[in-house]
């Protein structure tokens, strides 16, 4: 989207940016002392209410239903991070990366909920749980592989890791193809 006026995040840029310089004129740098006040107040609006998430990812506990909108509510700001602001370099990786975690939490509480709620108790693996899932009729085989892809993705967190498999490349498709397969997983569930 473009906006009306784009002189406004122009200067929201210039301000931001004599923040930072003043910050660091003060000599401080990435410590706990970093804090400024007053903050800049991320803007109001994005971020969705955790009710909303509850009522569309409903899950038969509680405690789970409040982590699924906890975590939906960071991914907001996530991609609030990532469609606002030109972050680049590693850090644009970063923030992909733990968005499609985000994700993929969600994703797995939903499958786990799902198949608590039947005589397919699952596991530890979630392979084997989204197997449960498309032999019980809850999903069809090409979701199934979605979800797989978005776990595999998902398993390149382990830093330890990189030695053993490599460095792992993160875009803005895998976030939203994520994104989608969580969707249809919803549906799915929900019977939509």
């Amino acid at each position: 989207m473009k906006l009306k006026n784009p002189s406004i995040a122009t200067e929201a840029s210039r301000l931001l940016q004599e923040i930072e310089n003043e910050v660091n004129l003060a000599g401080i740098q990435h410590t706990a002392q970093e804090a400024i006040e007053p903050k800049v107040r991320f803007p109001r609006g994005y971020i969705r209410e955790a009710g909303c998430f509850r009522q569309k990812y409903p899950c038969h506990k509680r405690p789970i239903a409040n982590n699924v909108a906890y975590t939906l509510q960071f991914h907001d700001v996530l991609r609030w991070l990532l469609n606002r602001t030109d972050i680049d370099l590693t850090a644009r990786q970063m923030v992909i990366k733990y968005g499609i975690v985000s994700i993929y939490s969600v994703i797995e509480a939903i499958v786990w909920t799902k198949l608590s709620q039947t005589r397919n108790m699952p596991g530890k693996k979630f392979e084997k749980n989204v197997g449960k899932m498309q032999s019980s009729g809850f999903i069809d085989q090409g979701l199934a592989k979605r979800l797989i892809d978005v776990h595999k993705k998902r398993g390149k967190i382990h830093l330890e890791l990189y030695a053993l498999k490599g460095e792992e490349k993160y875009d803005h498709q895998d976030w939203n193809n994520a994104v989608e397969a969580l969707e249809d997983l919803r549906k799915a569930v929900a019977g939509d």
